[in-house]
């Protein structure tokens, strides 16, 4: 069984702009895709001005921007992501364009892999409520 905790907007938003701050001066070497998901449905449903820098990157952040990035990458390399990245890991990169398709691609495919468990689990993640306490 899960517990959950009731928090103020004003508080979370403290919260969540304090981790946005790990993005801007960590990302793209120590990310998470599951914490990045978060961030964002959080930041979504509270309907903050806030944004996580790879929106900049991506034009967005959903499930979609990411598979799209997975066949563009695929596309353009002309097989599967996973043969890419085992490619990438035996051969090493010859580019910068090889490392920006290795990082990238790795972080969509976790990232859709995320989205994945989140349809999948009957778990609730959080929920917003508007009754003031």
């Amino acid at each position: 069984m899960s517990e959950y905790v009731l928090i103020s907007k004003e508080l979370l938003e403290k919260v969540i702009k304090y981790a946005l701050t790990h993005c801007y001066e960590r990302c793209p070497s120590e990310r998470d895709a599951e914490t990045c998901v978060l961030l964002f449905e959080l930041i979504e449903k509270l309907n903050l001005a806030l944004q996580l820098p790879c929106i900049y990157d991506y034009g967005g952040f959903s499930e979609k921007i990411f598979r799209d990035i997975i066949k563009d990458i695929e596309h353009r390399r002309g097989k599967k992501l996973n043969e890419i990245i085992k490619d990438f890991k035996t051969e090493g990169f010859r580019t910068l364009k090889d490392q920006e398709d290795y990082i990238d691609g790795v972080f969509a495919m976790q990232v859709v892999e995320v989205y994945k468990k989140i349809k999948t689990s009957k778990k609730l993640r959080f929920k917003v409520v508007h009754n003031r306490c």
